[in-house]
């Protein structure tokens, strides 16, 4: 397998900062239209390589660690299909003559949540600051995406285009 190039994550994401940043909005992004808890999960996976690397008496592995489940829950409030409560919440409203679609949902609540999720990044580094000063990300290149790759993708956007 061959490494993508060093150098652009360091220049891009070497700072731990910028690390934790992208943890939280890949992080947000994710559980908009994934249950919030599977994709916690899920992020896990991609943090203990990062944590690897980092020195054992560092902070920040604190606000690492803490960005998944806060990314999640934030994130989650960003579409109807983020986390069941959104579900439960249209239900109801319908219920009263309210109805709202998927994308007015997301035109009010996805700028609500950068912005929460752009707090909670300056409320992590104020909290658990970083003591290391660049983090080497390596990232294998995987095997060409395939057929189902490409199912899977139209398929997504498919359904956040058409969905009313």
């Amino acid at each position: 397998m061959r490494s993508l190039p060093r150098t652009c994550f360091v220049c891009l994401a070497g700072a731990p900062q910028f690390v934790l940043l992208g943890f939280l909005l890949l992080n947000g992004m994710f559980s908009m239209f994934m249950s919030n808890t599977a994709t916690a999960a899920m992020m896990f996976a991609f943090m203990v390589p990062v944590l690897k690397r980092m020195p054992h008496d560092e902070r920040g592995c604190i606000a690492l660690a803490l960005s998944i489940p806060i990314a999640a829950n934030l994130g989650g409030i960003g579409t109807p299909i983020g986390t069941p409560p959104n579900a439960i919440a249209l239900a109801q409203l319908s219920e009263l003559g309210i109805h709202i679609g998927f994308k007015t949902w997301m035109l009010h609540l996805v700028p609500y949540v950068f912005v929460m999720l752009l707090f909670a990044w300056v409320l992590l580094l104020w909290l658990y600051p970083f003591k290391s000063k660049k983090i080497i990300i390596d990232i294998e290149d995987s095997k060409p995406h395939g057929r189902d790759y490409w199912m899977v993708l139209a398929t997504f956007v498919v359904t956040i285009l058409d969905y009313r």
